[in-house]
């Protein structure tokens, strides 16, 4: 908009008006860089910003010139928006760009330019008539008649503090005649008091000076010749001009370089400055005149450097930086076999810095970004002998720290009486530069450059010192510690600059990196370094009381590093294989050796023990670490200790007021206290895996630490101090299990999460609220979700819901309180979700909510076939639901009025049932469709059977005869011998077609396959492990045998789901027939079974049945009806370990299993199944394992639902097929390895649902779609070459006690 025209007068006075506005805002601006930064956010700090005439202006014009372009582009952006790639810019970036580069915004932008320079000059011509009765002039200005007077201020005696120039004082205007006076005024020929005035002019000017000006070589010889001269006044105005000119962009770079020129001088060898400084062994004292302007001098370098890194271009910083290291690596000696190399006999510019920055504050600051990390590194590639120093400064140390501990003395170098030190011994200034030096090498050791700089050479003729042989001299340095440190170790001071302290650290930094620990400390000779004092402890006789408490304070630093270690996934690993994956030798067994040793002893440190035992439980509490420890029984050792410790601490004297050591004793009860926390806490984490949960079960410590957890939990602590996360996913485990969910119950845990789901739903109680709850527009706001997640993670096994919900029945009440509360999951079931009477409508405050809200919950316990069955079985929920449907008919026709809760009572009534895959039966939605328009397209009933629209047609079975290599393979060896070599043949051949034709193995041939591969099993030891009599069911026991409802009903499911794949050609026969088999299966089964009458858990009763046999169903359904042949293979295979796995009734409180294993209410699929699963989620897909452990949802709990009903739901029936062909021909081991192929298959949607905190409710409610077995069969072979010698010997070893 090349002719736009702008009104002068109006711009001027609108642009002066804007000037007056935000000139109170520049009051107290120190710099030009502040100024332009408060008006470059004038639009945030002022609200009357779009107010101003000036911005109303520009805003007018750039609507007029840009304004049809603007929509212009919208248009066009909102018709391409569907055509927008992922990833490109945004519509709005997009618009953007496109007016920007307009010629019309151009155009304008030109105009306003120029238009505004005009004005302004206008402004300034007349300054004193625009301004001078305008708010007393503007800061940071002087008109014309208070110029003098201003100057005469300026150029005053006052004094202001070092680096404060520009504030309190305004910006003056002087002319180079003036400049050039001070220049020839500092001249070093001229007498003192002149040079002093003009130090006291340049000081006010040092903002307004320019580097490149031909005085400025001139002034900076000026303030170097001052400072090199002894006059104190002068040398401190010299200084005073340094400081204040750091403050300012101009020059502050030159006067830094000036002042690093000056303080190397002062140490260059043939200086006369050289002989004044004092010998390192002789001190530093600062009250001596020289010693005192370099400490000043130093002081000003170490403030200015703490300002470098946001300040500086890349090669400003550069030139910064680089004289700095030049002046630090002055005076610093070549190596010597007397004198270790960069270590200075004479004091350097290095202790300086190291007195005023002990903890190298400047170095971390710059090593923090990667502006000043990669400039700064490749300096230090110039000036190696600054690092070669640093460790050479170490290794110098830690040799006179050896020699001081084996003296014992009770010197402490760091005590002193003086609140500020103006003197430093020999000993501090060594001790300066050792923690300075520490401080800089933790940070390089952090980088991979920075770890270039090793091999770095000691000494002349000495082996280079390698990054490994320096770690391990760090963790030497950490095995000693002075005892006067240990009796002091209360004292802040000493604390805070403990050497070993320091040291570890630095090296707890290195091992909570992952990829430096996996690089640097994960070898066998650093950890063997870490593990000598405990290998010492272990072979120790004597107990010498100093040596002892040495020990002691050298094995928590050790215990401090293992944590650490032990904290990342390749710290673990070592530490349980060790650099060569030797088990044997590994250092685990060492750490264990020495636990369980220190828990026998009684006068062992509780706090040492504790620190070591909290290494052993970071190992344990993962899968692949029990793998290894478990053969030490450490939980027992626990348990005992802990027992042992709970009865002292209740036998412990009570301190009574008279007693003089009332003190003492409160603190030995404390302590005890602590210790029995302490083993509690330990055991408690053995239930973070499933094997460690049955482990816990089995020593009967279980209900105390559920109890312990709930204590925490309440109070919201985390598991640990390495544990990012609470106790959401060790909850979610042990209510995995049916002891785990009584040991919640008791502990209170299911009463608090429905207290505070009922509190988010309704109303708890009638506290006063200072903000209303928000109304919700979802059926779980968010709000409940968190309640809701909580609930259904404990009520996610069927054991468990078993246990709590076995045989109670609903309450029966006619009248329902508002305030009344449910306590129990019956209680929640009969208000939230049977509410069939208007006495539970008229008692809830939300009622549609809080019931859709139980509809939910509903739906996803009857996600598990087995929890359907029981709730149908008892509460009859289907004819509850049908009910209400009905009541919601619209009168006079039969369509279901359309609204939430219809449409959730719907999506319940149709999932629960049909039986079937993700392909074999159609779920309805349980919301609209969007659009005014639209309608929902399914057809909503009240009584069964389902509408057509729910129940695609699924094709029947061909009845061709199957023509595939294993057909062939099978034909042609009917009649050979069942031998290994046989089965091994057969296995590649099921292999071979599975990947290729996996829709041929089904029918005769997946039969006659089975029948062949049990039979050749029948003969290998490892496979047929449980004895199988004789035994044959009679007519009279089969006339006995009372099948419960639950089995009745699973029955008749099973019926409907053969019937709908056309597998079975009579419902009412194959009625019959599956109801005799079923009879068959619980009588020969109850045969088999330990008696367990007073158990206290009801799912080990001997006359109840638990669960639907789901195995027997699907076997029923794969022989299309036959219970004959059904009957046959189960009887066979019954004698396979596989059976153990794959038929969880067969396995369910056997007489083959331990009489332990049995009691502990725990099956093996879960204890051997589940933790093998998520020992290779761990070892494989740790990013799965991670989605898991953060959604607090153990993989077990679905992984265990998945196996108990077969799959059913949701796989196909030709996968389900697959599934059971998988672990009975290639080995019971693929039961795993098939669940982690699934999860591998399932990650991207699983980590989605963990962003949407959705991931419980996904995996339990949503079927595996487009799951197929043939193309993950690669996957799980090369599963089974890593882990086959694990899994399958685990699952061997089940009839083991």
């Amino acid at each position: 908009m090349s002719d736009q025209k702008f009104d002068e007068k109006e711009l001027t006075v609108s642009l002066k008006k804007l000037i007056l506005g935000f000139s109170p805002r520049l009051q107290n601006v120190s710099s030009t860089d502040e100024a332009q930064q408060v008006l470059l956010q004038l639009e945030e700090l002022d609200e009357n910003f779009h107010r101003y005439g000036f911005v109303k202006m520009l805003q007018s014009c750039i609507e007029e010139a840009v304004g049809p372009l603007i929509d212009e582009e919208i248009t066009k952006q909102s018709n391409a928006s569907s055509d927008l790639a992922f990833g490109q810019e945004t519509a709005v970036n997009a618009i953007t760009s496109k007016v920007l580069e307009s010629q019309a915004f151009i155009g304008l932008a030109e105009d306003f330019k120029r238009s505004v320079s005009v004005a302004c000059e206008n402004l300034l011509t007349n300054y004193d008539q625009e301004f001078s009765n305008s708010l007393g002039g503007l800061p940071g200005t002087a008109s014309r008649q208070d110029h003098q007077k201003k100057s005469e201020v300026l150029f005053s005696d006052g004094e202001s503090s070092v680096g404060d120039s520009s504030s309190g004082h305004s910006t003056v205007f002087f002319n180079s005649e003036m400049l050039q006076t001070v220049t020839q005024n500092l001249v070093k020929r001229n007498p003192v008091e002149v040079r002093k005035s003009a130090l006291r002019e340049l000081s006010h000017l040092t903002g307004l000076l320019d580097v490149q000006s031909d005085v400025w070589k001139s002034i900076r010889s000026g303030l170097l010749d001052a400072l090199m001269e002894p006059d104190d006044e002068l040398w401190n105005m010299s200084l005073k001009v340094f400081g204040r000119g750091f403050s300012s962009n101009n020059c502050n770079k030159e006067l830094y370089k000036a002042l690093v020129e000056f303080l190397s001088s002062q140490f260059l060898p043939g200086s006369k400055a050289v002989g004044v400084l004092p010998k390192v062994k002789q001190g530093l004292d600062c009250r001596q005149s020289h010693v005192a302007k370099l400490m000043k001098a130093f002081h000003l370098l170490y403030e200015f450097q703490m300002q470098i890194p946001p300040r500086y271009s890349e090669r400003s910083l550069e030139d910064i930086l680089g004289v700095t290291l030049g002046l630090l690596a002055c005076n610093l000696t070549t190596p010597s076999s007397s004198s270790p190399a960069g270590i200075a006999s004479t004091v350097s510019p290095l202790n300086f810095f190291t007195l005023l920055d002990p903890k190298a504050t400047w170095f971390v600051k710059l090593m923090h970004g990667h502006f000043g990390r990669s400039i700064l590194l490749k300096l230090l590639e110039k000036h190696r002998s600054l690092v070669e120093s640093c460790v050479c400064c170490f290794v110098e140390y830690s040799e006179l720290w050896i020699r001081h501990c084996e003296k014992q003395t009770n010197e402490n170098p760091l005590s002193h009486s003086e609140s500020q030190k103006l003197t430093y011994t020999s000993a501090e200034l060594n001790f300066a530069y050792f923690v300075h030096s520490v401080s800089i090498l933790s940070r390089l050791l952090l980088f991979e450059q920075g770890r270039k700089f090793f091999p770095v050479v000691a000494k002349t003729g000495a082996e280079p010192v390698t990054l490994t042989s320096f770690l391990i001299a760090l963790i030497n340095f950490i095995s000693r510690r002075p005892t006067a440190l240990v009796q002091n170790e209360k004292n802040s001071e000493v604390e805070t600059f403990d050497p070993a302290g320091l040291v570890t650290d630095l090296l707890k930094k290195l091992c909570m990196s992952e990829d430096i620990c996996r690089k640097c400390i994960c070898q066998d000779a650093v950890t063997s370094a870490l593990f000598a004092p405990i290998k010492e402890c272990l072979d120790k006789k004597s107990n010498n009381v100093s040596g002892v408490k040495q020990g002691e304070s050298a094995l928590n630093h050790v215990a401090e590093l293992l944590s650490s270690i032990a904290s990342s996934s390749c710290g673990r690993h070592h530490l349980l294989y060790g650099e060569n994956q030797n088990v044997e030798a590994a250092p685990i067994h060492i750490l264990v050796s020495y636990a369980k040793k220190a828990i026998d002893e009684e006068s062992s440190c509780k706090t040492l023990v504790g620190n070591i035992i909290f290494v052993c439980r970071q190992l344990y509490s993962s899968c692949i670490g029990l793998l290894v420890m478990e053969k030490y029984h450490l939980h027992e050792l626990l348990y005992t200790s802990w027992r042992a410790a709970s009865r002292e601490a209740e036998n412990a004297a009570t301190p009574t007021p008279t007693d003089n050591a009332v003190a003492m004793t409160s603190r030995d009860s404390r302590s005890k206290m602590q210790w029995e926390e302490m083993l509690l806490d330990n055991l408690l984490n053995f239930a973070s895996t499933p094997k460690g949960l049955l482990l816990l079960q089995q020593t009967g410590a279980l209900g105390e630490c559920v109890s312990y957890m709930y204590s925490r939990y309440v109070r919201k602590l985390q598991v640990s101090k390495c544990e990012k996360f609470g106790y959401g996913y060790m909850m979610s485990q042990i209510a995995s299990t049916a002891p785990g969910i009584l040991a919640l119950q008791n502990a209170g845990f299911i009463a608090t999460v429905i207290k505070s789901l009922w509190g988010a739903l309704e109303v708890v109680d009638d506290s006063p609220v200072v903000t209303p709850k928000s109304w919700p527009v979802t059926p779980i706001d968010k709000t409940s979700k968190k309640p809701f997640t909580n609930l259904i993670n404990l009520l996610s096994s069927f054991l468990s819901i078993y246990e709590i919900l076995g045989e109670k029945a609903l309450p029966t009440q006619t009248e329902y309180s508002v305030r009344q509360a449910p306590d129990s999951v019956v209680g929640v079931l009969d208000r939230l979700v049977f509410v069939d009477s208007n006495a539970k409508i008229s008692s809830l405050f939300n009622y549609e909510q809080s019931h859709v809200f139980g509809l939910r919950l509903l739906s996803i316990m009857t996600s598990c076939l087995d929890t359907l069955l029981l709730l149908e079985t008892q509460y009859g929920f289907q004819a509850k639901l049908l009910q209400s449907q009905a009541e919601n008919v619209i009168e006079g026709s039969k369509t279901v009025m359309i609204d939430m809760l219809s449409l959730e009572r719907n999506y319940i009534l149709v999932k629960t049932y049909l039986i079937g895959g993700p392909s074999e039966r159609v779920i309805p939605s349980r919301t609209l469709p969007p659009g005014l328009n639209t309608s929902f397209s399914m057809t909503l009933f009240s009584s069964y059977p389902l509408p057509s629209d729910y129940v695609p047609n699924v094709s029947a079975k061909s009845s061709q005869k199957e023509d595939n290599e294993l057909v062939r393979f099978l034909d042609e060896t009917k009649k050979a011998e069942l031998t290994p070599s046989w089965l091994e043949k057969c296995q590649k051949v099921f292999v071979g077609v599975l990947s290729s034709r996996a829709d041929q193995i089904l029918g005769n041939c997946f039969l006659d396959l089975l029948d062949r591969v049990v039979a050749a099993n029948a003969q290998l030891q490892t496979e047929a492990i449980f004895s199988t009599s004789d035994y044959s069911v009679t007519d009279v026991a089969l006339k006995n045998c009372k099948l419960s409802p639950v089995q009745l009903n699973g029955i008749q499911l099973t019926i409907r789901y053969g019937c709908h794949l056309k597998l079975l050609s009579s419902a009412k026969d194959a009625k019959e027939k599956l109801t005799q088999l079923i009879k068959k299966c619980t009588v020969y089964l109850q045969h088999q079974r330990l008696d367990h009458s007073n158990h206290w858990l009801q799912c080990l009763s001997p006359d109840r049945s638990v669960g639907f046999d789901w195995f027997v169903a699907t076997i029923f359904l794969t022989t299309g009806g036959n219970a004959d042949r059904s009957w046959k293979f189960l009887f066979k295979f019954s004698s396979m370990m596989t059976s153990a796995f794959v038929w969880m009734q067969r396995i369910h409180c056997s007489v083959h299993l331990p009489a332990s294993l049995v009691q502990s209410g725990i099956p093996p699929v879960f204890f051997v199944t589940c933790h093998n699963i998520e020992y290779i989620l761990q070892t494989e897909l740790p990013h799965v394992y991670s989605t898991f452990k953060m959604s607090g949802f153990s993989p077990a709990q679905i992984c265990q639902q998945w196996i108990r009903q077969c799959f059913w739901n949701y796989l196909d029936w030709s996968q389900i097929c697959q599934y059971l062909a998988l672990c009975i021909v290639l080995g019971a081991d693929y039961q795993v390895y098939l669940c982690i192929a699934i999860l591998k298959y399932l990650h991207r949607d699983l980590m989605q649902q963990m962003q949407d905190k959705n991931l419980i409710v996904f995996i339990k409610e949503e079927p595996i779609r487009d799951f197929h077995v043939e193309n993950h069969i690669e996957y799980m072979q090369q599963l089974e070459k890593k882990f086959r010698s694990v899994v399958l010997v685990a699952m061997q070893n089940i009839t083991k006690a």
